[in-house]
């Protein structure tokens, strides 16, 4: 059976979207941003297309942005201890 392409890559930058402050909105902004965290190598050409639209969508994009207003009204709580530097 043929090894899926893409699938360590793509996973990687949905996850950074929620996990990277500010990747989003320069991922939008400029592609070469979320290419340069491909480290994996196996991107395919149709899920660069689709990861670049998903960062002009509306919905992914107030999704974004109340994942980080829940992330900081929990973390000045202290709710949420600082895990990395990523976060801030």
């Amino acid at each position: 059976m043929a090894k899926k392409k893409g699938l360590q890559d793509i996973t990687r930058l949905a996850g950074l979207i929620f996990l990277k402050r500010g990747f989003a909105e320069a991922a939008a902004k400029d592609p070469q941003v979320f290419l340069a965290e491909c480290v994996y190598g196996d991107l395919t050409k149709k899920q660069q297309a689709t990861f670049e639209a998903a960062l002009h969508n509306p919905t992914l994009k107030q999704a974004v942005k109340a994942w980080w207003k829940k992330y900081d009204a929990a973390r000045a709580a202290g709710e949420v201890p600082k895990a990395s530097p990523w976060y801030d």
